[in-house]
C-alpha cells in the first residue's frame, strides 16, 4: 500500500485545477445502497446472485490492486479505478468466464477486462499514467490463464486482453457518462487526521479500512467525507479509542473550544453511526 501522506499530496495536485462536483451532485448520480445490489443488471439478468456478484467484484478489485502495486501506482489511483469498476457494474452486466458476450440481446462483460480498463483510465485521469502494454503484461503475470475474453488459435493472451481493455475503456467511459472527477476520501482522512493530531498507527489502521472498503461496493454507499469519517471511527473502535477525545483548532477565533472530530470531517453523527459499521460486516462476510 502506498504511503498515505504521499498519496494525499499526489491526489491533491491532480485535482487542483479541475471542477469538483458538489456532494448533492455526486449523491444524485453515483451513490447506491445495499438494496441496489439486489437489482443490478447482472442480478436482474439472472446471471449471478447478489452474493456471487459481490464476490466477483472483490476479485476484480483485487486484480486492480495487484496490478497497481506492481505498476507502482499511488493508492488514490487504484481507489479511483475501483470506484469506476463498481459504478460500471451498477450500469452494465457482468458475465462469468465462458458465458456468452450476448445474453437475451444484452451485452455482457468479463470483470477482468473492465478491471484493467478502469485502472488504465484511472492512471490517466489521476495523472499517474502507465503504458497500456505494461499494465496488460503485468495483469497477465498476475492472473495467467484467467485474464482476457478467450483465446483463439494464434492469439496471445496479452493481445486478447489489450483489445478487451481498449474496447472496455470506451464502454466504461460511456457507462460513466464521462464523469471522471472523483472526490478522494483518503485525502480527507489524512487532512482531518493531521488537524486532530491522530497517531500514525491509528491513521494507518483507518487507511487500511479505507483500502479494504474499496474492494467492496460499500465504497459507493457513502459520500467521501462520510466514508473517511466512518473508517476513522472503525479504527478507533478496533483500537478501543474514543474518537471524541480528538479535537482540532478552529479558524473561528470565537471558538476557543475547537472542533470535534465530526466537525473536522464535516459530517454528522447520524451519517457516521450505524451504516459504515454494518457495511464493514458485509465486507468481512464477502472477503473470502
Amino acid at each position: 500500500m502506498s504511503d498515505p501522506s504521499a498519496s494525499a499530496a499526489s491526489s491533491s495536485t491532480a485535482s487542483t485545477s479541475r471542477y469538483q462536483p458538489s456532494r448533492e451532485e455526486v449523491a444524485e448520480q453515483w451513490l447506491f445502497t445495499e438494496e441496489d445490489l439486489e437489482y443490478t443488471p447482472t442480478v436482474l439478468a439472472g446471471i449471478l446472485k447478489p452474493a456471487e456478484e459481490r464476490k466477483a467484484r472483490r476479485r476484480g478489485v483485487g486484480l486492480i490492486y495487484k496490478v497497481a502495486e506492481r505498476s507502482q501506482l499511488h493508492s488514490h489511483v487504484l481507489h479511483t479505478a475501483a470506484l469506476f469498476f463498481h459504478r460500471f457494474f451498477f450500469r452494465r452486466i457482468m458475465r462469468p468466464p465462458g458465458f456468452p458476450s450476448l445474453y437475451s440481446g444484452q451485452r455482457t462483460y468479463v470483470y477482468q477486462d473492465i478491471a484493467i480498463a478502469a485502472l488504465y483510465l484511472a492512471s490517466k485521469v489521476e495523472e499517474g499514467y502507465r503504458k497500456l502494454d505494461d499494465i496488460v503484461s503485468i495483469a497477465c503475470q498476475v492472473e495467467p490463464g484467467r485474464v482476457g475474453s478467450g483465446l483463439e488459435e494464434g492469439e496471445s493472451e496479452e493481445a486478447v486482453l489489450k483489445n478487451g481493455v481498449l474496447a472496455g475503456e470506451e464502454i466504461l467511459l460511456a457507462a460513466l457518462c464521462f464523469d471522471l472527477i472523483v472526490e478522494h476520501p483518503q485525502k480527507q482522512l489524512i487532512v482531518a487526521a493531521r488537524k486532530l493530531g491522530v497517531e500514525i498507527e491509528l491513521l494507518r489502521c483507518a487507511y487500511a479500512n479505507m483500502h479494504d472498503a474499496f474492494r467492496d461496493p460499500i465504497c459507493t454507499f457513502f459520500e467521501a467525507p462520510v466514508l473517511a469519517a466512518g473508517v476513522f471511527a472503525l479504527a478507533c473502535e478496533d483500537a478501543e479509542v474514543d474518537p471524541t477525545t480528538y479535537m482540532a483548532a478552529s479558524d473561528d477565533m470565537s471558538n476557543v473550544v475547537g472542533l470535534t472530530w465530526l466537525e473536522t470531517f464535516d459530517v454528522s453523527e447520524e451519517e457516521v453511526e450505524g451504516e459504515p459499521a454494518k457495511g464493514r460486516e458485509e465486507t468481512c462476510c464477502t472477503n473470502h
